[in-house]
């Protein structure tokens, strides 16, 4: 078959380097190892490093059956500025001119949804030429923009945002099939919008390809990190790796790391990644030296410290989008054998609760993540939930499972409708 994947803000295969597989390289890569053809229609504009991959529509043929094409944008600095946004109009408006000139047609197409405007466009070309179509939602827009403003404003900033709204509903509702990465994700964001559930609206969870890695190389990259300083003695070691923004919330690990301190425990935290607030977080932490703040890594060194980490946090602040979400973290823990410390209520901690793979701190539970850690520094416990980690994550996040049972339901939906 003939399949078109419509998805920006992600890291694609020309990229280089180690960039870590999202939606589209992940299906477009189990589709390829079918025998299907894919077109992935993304930005020109990288979104991770803030840089374009071209400055004008680009067709670049990786292989022969695999393609690219690259929709110019301006781009913007940061993820939450207004020219981001206006990116986001650019790069539709684009899209639109490029397809109006486009002679073929895809026997299936799956969208990533958001941005809106670019699912909204894709969406439409696709329809008016009768091709079965799967929106894939990650995120909760335009809700989450409604979520952070105060409360006292929310309802003019839900009629300031009604053109969002208008094409949020047109395009979920409109299309043939849709996806999430949980059910409890799926049920709310399409019956916001007034779409009943069908039997092809399906759930897949985030997963990536664990990479492999040779004993030399993640010895390598582990000496890389006790170049860091990283403290070869610590008994525990607590990792996060994401985007520094005010989704996340590090204040209990800063009292976490002061008490431990004072009790002479080697507990380490090592925070990688960067964002908005990654020079904030690292002044309040001056004088903290149990927590390492890193900056970006790739997906090697990545691998080498979930190696050398006996935890995994996901310290997201508890708004709906990231209740009913699984993200990535919490299979990339899972992957590596990593019991996941979490303030998330909801599905993760849902999650946690029924297979016993971690434990939840923060107001909603009643324990702090000093409490956490502690009851984790029990060694047999520890052992029952790296156990339990491991078998959760075979049977139902390996990246083989997933994307298999995706990329099937997908080629299968031209069939069902």
């Amino acid at each position: 078959m003939n399949i078109w994947i419509f998805q920006t803000g992600e890291p694609l295969h020309l990229d280089g380097g180690n960039p870590r597989p999202m939606r589209a390289m992940c299906l477009a890569n189990i589709l390829n190892a079918q025998g299907h053809s894919v077109t992935i229609w993304s930005s020109a504009f990288f979104h991770q490093e803030k840089r374009h991959r071209s400055l004008k529509y680009k067709k670049i043929r990786c292989n022969e059956l695999l393609e690219f094409r690259l929709i110019p944008s301006p781009g913007y600095n940061n993820n939450f500025d207004i020219k981001r946004l206006y990116d986001h109009v650019v790069l539709a408006i684009n899209l639109k001119k490029i397809l109006k000139q486009e002679a073929s047609i895809p026997d299936v197409a799956f969208i990533g949804y958001p941005p809106i405007e670019f699912a909204y466009v894709a969406q439409k070309w696709l329809a008016k030429r009768n091709v079965p179509t799967m929106l894939d939602i990650k995120d909760l827009w335009p809700e989450i923009f409604v979520y952070f403003l105060p409360k006292s404003i929310r309802i003019l900033g839900k009629i300031f945002l009604f053109p969002y709204f208008y094409l949020a509903k047109k395009v979920i509702n409109d299309t043939t099939a849709v996806s999430s990465m949980t059910d409890a994700f799926l049920n709310y964001a399409i019956s916001s919008f007034g779409r009943k559930r069908s039997t092809i609206d399906l759930a897949f969870p985030f997963s990536s390809p664990k990479i492999k890695v040779t004993k030399e190389e993640l010895n390598n990259h582990k000496n890389w990190w006790y170049d860091y300083k990283l403290n070869k003695n610590s008994i525990f070691r607590i990792s996060y790796i994401g985007n520094i923004s005010s989704n996340i919330d590090l204040i209990p690990i800063m009292e976490a790391a002061i008490y431990f301190e004072k009790k002479f425990k080697q507990i380490e935290f090592v925070i990688c990644g960067d964002g908005p607030l990654l020079e904030d977080y690292k002044k309040k932490f001056t004088n903290i030296k149990s927590v390492k703040f890193i900056g970006r890594v790739d997906h090697l060194q990545a691998a080498a410290l979930s190696d050398i980490s006996q935890a995994t946090l996901i310290p997201y602040r508890n708004s709906r989008d990231f209740q009913l979400s699984l993200p990535n973290k919490f299979s990339d823990g899972l992957s590596y054998g990593l019991p996941i410390l979490s303030t998330l209520s909801g599905e993760v901690a849902n999650m946690i609760n029924k297979y016993n793979i971690g434990i939840s701190y923060g107001k909603p539970f009643n324990r702090s993540l000093i409490d956490a850690i502690s009851i984790l520094l029990n060694n047999n416990l520890l052992k029952e939930l790296v156990g339990n980690c491991h078998k959760i994550y075979k049977k139902n996040f390996t990246y083989e499972k997933v994307y298999k049972n995706f990329s099937n339901h997908l080629t299968k939906i031209k069939l069902k409708v």
